[in-house]
Order: C-alpha cells, then structure tokens, then sequence
C-alpha cells in the first residue's frame, strides 16, 4: 500500500515490511524494516505476567509480557516455537476436551500438518505429536474442527486438488508417551482443496467452504454439506449457495456458523440454519432439508472489502463480522467490525459498527457469554465485552506481533476461547503458539469504566529516544474533536499530526 510519500512493502503471510519514505529529491529511502520476534525459544515453566506501566512509562494501563509483548489484562501462560511443534508457519486453531480424562488438548494448524499439544498444565504444555498434511507441498490455509472426539482437517492449496478431508480419532492421544507422527483415520476424497470447515455438533453435519476442486464438479460448491454422525464414514448430503453472491458470482462461501436456530425469529426457531460469509455478502439460508436448502436473504449493501467470517452473540440476535479486506482497500481509517441485526432472518439489517481505532485487520471472532475474542493480525488478541452488543468496548488484549501496527496479513490469525479452564490458545502466523489467559479482578484494564479519564490523557511517547519511528497515545473520556500536534523546544509548531474526530477510549498515532 502506499500515499504519495510513504510506501509500504510486504509479502502476504510474510513476517516482514518494509516501510519507503520519498525524500526531497523524489527517491525512495528505506526508512523503517518491521519484522515480527519469530524464532525466539519456547517459553516453558516460566509464567510471565501483564506486566503494568513498566516501559518507559509507555501508557499507565497497559505493560508488557515476556519484556516483549504489548498486553492489557492478559498473561502468557507459555509459548511454543513452530519448530517445536513439528513444522512451521501457523495458521487456523481449535480445541478437544477429552470426555475421558479432562484433559484440553489444543489442536494448531501449520502449513505443513496439525500439532496436538496438551495444555492440561498450561504453563509446561506437551507436543503430543502431528499429523502431517495429506500432499506434500506445504499450505497457508488449514482449517479444522470437532465432533464426536474426531478432527475434521481441511487445507485450501494451489494446484493440488486431492488433500480432502483428514478425519483422525483424537482417542489416540491418550497413551502417547512421546512425540508421535500420526496418520489419518479416515479421509473424505469428495472435495479436494477446502478452505474452512464448520461443524454443527447438534446434528452431526459438517459444512466444506471455499472449495476450489472437487472429485466431480456436482460437488464443488459454496457450501458441500457431509452426514459425519459416523465420523470415520462421512457421506455427501447436498450443497447449499447462492450464485448471487461471491467475487466472481459462483456462490463461493469462505466461513459459516451452523446452529439448530433458538433466536428470536419465531417462524424458524428448530430449523438448521447457515450464517455464511460470502466475500460480497452476509447470506442466511434454512438447510434443515439437506436436500432441498432454501435461501432466505442476504446482505450486500455499501462499500463491503471481504465478509471474511463472523459468530452469533449467545441469544442468536446479533452477528459479529470481520470484514477482512476493507481496512486494506482504504474503506476506513482503522480497524471496525460490522453488528448486524438477525432477529428476523428474512431481512439482516446492520445496525452498528464498531471501530476499533487500531491500524490493523480484523481475523476471526467468537463469542463465549458478553465477551467477544478477536484475532487482530497485527495487534493479536483483542476481548471486547459485549453485555452492550451495538457498543463494544475493548477490556483486554495481547500483541503477539510487537513488531509494528500495520495493514497486513501479519501476526494473530485465530484464538479457541472453549476450555474450561479459560486457557485462551493463539496462533499467530510466523511466531507461534500462546498459552493466554485474562488475569480476572488483577487488572484495572478490565473495569473499563475506571480507567476513563475525567477529561483527557496524553501519554509519554514509546520508544523515546526513537529512530525513526515513535508511538503517541492518548485516552479520551467523550467522543471529541482531537488536535495532536508537535513543537520543538522553543515553542515553534512542527507538523500537526492529525485533527479530527475521535470516539471515546484509547488512541494512537505513529
């Protein structure tokens, strides 16, 4: 991306960017290399705390981790190395609770294969072992998800359409001594390359996105809809789309939410109904009839960069969308997340949208209760409470990418807020995997309300000294028109870094 004096320049799912400044004699300077704390050892049996107001005085709310990450509210547990995990370069996540023994077992994605780590002890988790990718070449995009003590792996590649579906018996964890490369249960051939997995536990059906080749063409469509009640013997139960809808106008869906619907439209409570992300499109379609699916509405309207993926709040009135691309494209200034209205699923209206003020773009949500967890590439682990779903409010984070906020698909890429025990894992793209937790009732990040100041604050630059970057923050009580301008020494006006409006809560400028 890049203005007039400033270019930026990054490979996608890369670690590093790099920042271009036009001087005055119109060439281009390397002003700034942002690159991510990858290759840094695991961190084991060594708990290390959200630590408050010890950088420099760089915001008196917020700390650091591990004297490395930017946090609020959040401790790290632990941290495990790509490398120690059995491959390298992390994407999706999810989460099993062995019915059994109790134990949680996180369930992290990498290029190359899934990782099996117990976080029983979270603050010493063990590598079980890994089950490597079904084709040799190695893959961004990996997906899974659970059911009856079953994984379900999908993996989206570029010219190698017969991956499928990995179905692997989590059972087998339980006597594993040491580190063990596994092979699949079960595979589903149908599709080849997939690019996201939802499961609806209540029916035992899972739902294929983003499916770019397939056995036979009948089967490559926006959602490919399998019968997995016998999970080692999958069978094809339909596909559901609307051609209306995607880039190209093929139906392509990227993510879904499939829930046995218990909200407030009374006309369909007991149906199953799909809420799927349909890059131009929100749609919602009844697929109770797997056989016959119907399509009840969609929402296309306004400047919509990527409807990426979303989660219903608990009472199925809201959905919460991240819009991947529009942050990218310019659409808006800072990161924003869009609420739609779903109380009658003939007509979604959206009704909010929240703005995160962060320079970043917004991943994966999911809902636990009144707080939403956020992956935010560059700025990690965001919580937000929602007891006020039309106003988010923002009461914790951990910056797993304390490189730089910037614009790119970089950092954070999905979090698994399921367990019990409210371990909360996070992967994030080159640096690895976090063991996190909220330190409930010990930071004053999460009584929101206590930390707004009567008028405004401003903070102390961090870094200081700083070449050739620094970061300003400042916390406004009220939504208010905002001045941030610089002088020297003897009083003359620098540059005025920015005028305008600012809503309440917390802000910076770089």
């Amino acid at each position: 991306s890049f203005n007039s004096d400033q270019l930026i320049v990054g490979a996608v799912y890369a670690e590093t960017s790099y920042l271009f400044k036009r001087d005055e004699n119109n060439n281009w300077d390397l002003s700034q290399e942002m690159q991510s704390k990858k290759d840094i050892p695991s961190v084991l049996n060594d708990l290390q705390p959200c630590t408050l107001g010890n950088i420099n005085n760089y915001y008196p709310d917020l700390g650091l981790s591990n004297d490395l990450y930017p946090c609020s509210g959040i401790d790290m547990l632990s941290y495990l190395n790509p490398s120690d995990l059995g491959g390298y370069g992390m994407n999706d996540i999810w989460g099993w609770t062995d019915p059994l023994t109790g134990k949680e077992i996180v369930l992290a994605g990498l290029t190359t294969g899934t990782s099996f780590i117990d976080i029983s002890d979270p603050e010493n988790p063990v590598v079980l072992g890994f089950l490597p990718s079904d084709v040799s070449i190695s893959s961004v995009w990996r997906d899974m998800k659970v059911y009856k003590d079953h994984i379900f792996i999908v993996a989206d590649y570029t010219n190698a359409n017969d991956h499928g579906i990995q179905i692997f018996d989590l059972r087998q964890l339980r006597d594993v001594s040491k580190f063990t490369t596994f092979e699949n249960t079960a595979h589903y051939d149908l599709v080849g390359s997939v690019h996201n997995i939802g499961i609806n536990e209540e029916t035992g059906y899972a739902y294929a996105m983003g499916i770019s080749s397939a056995k036979e063409d009948k089967y490559r469509c926006g959602v490919h809809m399998i019968d997995i009640n016998d999970p080692t013997n999958p069978a094809f139960a339909g596909c559901a789309g609307d051609i209306t809808t995607g880039r190209y106008n093929d139906g392509y869906v990227h993510d879904g939410q499939f829930v046995i619907y218990k909200g407030p439209d009374s006309e369909y409570q007991g149906k199953e109904i799909a809420f799927t992300c349909n890059e131009t499109a929100l749609g919602i379609t009844d697929i109770t009839d797997k056989s016959n699916p119907a399509i009840l509405s969609k929402y296309e309207q306004g400047q919509l960069g990527y409807v990426h993926q979303g989660w219903l709040s608990e009472d199925q009135r809201y959905f919460f969308v991240n819009d991947e691309l529009n942050e990218y494209y310019g659409y808006d200034d800072n990161q924003t997340m869009l609420i739609f209205d779903v109380s009658d699923l003939d007509e979604p209206k959206l009704v909010s949208v929240y703005e995160s003020g962060l320079n970043t773009i917004d991943h994966n949500n999911f809902v636990v209760g009144d707080r939403l967890y956020q992956s935010n590439y560059s700025t990690g682990l965001r919580v937000l409470d929602i007891k006020d779903p039309l106003n988010p409010k923002e009461i914790a984070f951990f910056d797993t990418y304390p490189a730089s906020d910037i614009v790119e698909s970089v950092g954070s890429w999905g979090n698994y807020p399921y367990f019990k025990s409210k371990n909360i894992p996070v992967t994030s793209i080159d640096e690895g995997l976090y063991i996190l937790k909220i330190n409930e009732g010990e930071d004053l990040s999460i009584s929101n309300e206590e930390l707004l100041p009567q008028s405004f604050e401003l903070y102390q630059n961090f870094p200081n000294p700083f070449n050739p970057m620094t970061k300003i923050g400042f916390r406004l009580s009220k939504p208010n028109q905002v001045t941030l301008t610089i002088f020297d020494l003897k009083g003359k006006e620098v540059e005025v870094l920015y005028e305008g409006n600012k809503k309440i809560g917390y802000h910076s400028i770089e």
